[in-house]
């Protein structure tokens, strides 16, 4: 048994989008992409590049350096870094923050259309719209315990928002 193997290949099905960019600043978004393309292995990398930039709208972004980008275009770039591989799991801790209306749509619409279904997504938000909208099943933490799951389809809205604004005053 090659732990080191095994490590890797977990890591392969993984990608994250956190509050860190997890980009080199001093590169391009090129660049980046095709560092982490080769840290993955990936035989495809040009098409790949090409796929993540046309999903994120980064394309016209490709040569220029990370640290010359505004923070919304570098959420986009760390957002096409994170799927570059096509993960089967994504971690998506409060994706939206830093981003403007434009790219939040985007980025609903990759989970929507070119993500979901095909992965398994968590997603951490404290919007309870974003959450509602984009979740299949529904999970509060409270005081670091899972006090509240159920998936969506059997849940009220107006019933859970009671129930959320509870869970959150009697922590």
């Amino acid at each position: 048994l090659d732990i080191k193997k095994e490590k890797a290949q977990i890591r392969s099905n993984i990608g994250v989008i956190t509050h860190e960019l997890l980009l080199y600043s001093e590169l391009t978004a090129y660049q980046n992409l095709l560092f982490y393309g080769k840290l993955f292995g990936l035989s495809d990398i040009e098409q790949r590049i090409h796929w993540v930039t046309n999903i994120t709208g980064t394309q016209t972004y490709l040569g220029k350096q990370i640290k010359h980008m505004s923070h919304g275009m570098q959420k986009r770039v760390s957002i096409a870094r994170a799927i570059l591989h096509d993960p089967a799991i994504l971690f998506l801790d409060e994706p939206e923050t830093g981003l403007d209306q434009e790219a939040v749509d985007g980025l609903h619409e990759m989970i929507g259309l070119g993500l979901k279904g095909r992965r398994t997504i968590l997603m951490t938000t404290h919007s309870l719209d974003t959450g509602f909208s984009m979740a299949d099943t529904i999970t509060v933490l409270s005081g670091g315990k899972i006090s509240y799951n159920k998936k969506k389809i059997d849940i009220d809205r107006n019933v859970f928002e009671k129930e959320y604004a509870n869970l959150r005053h009697n922590k």
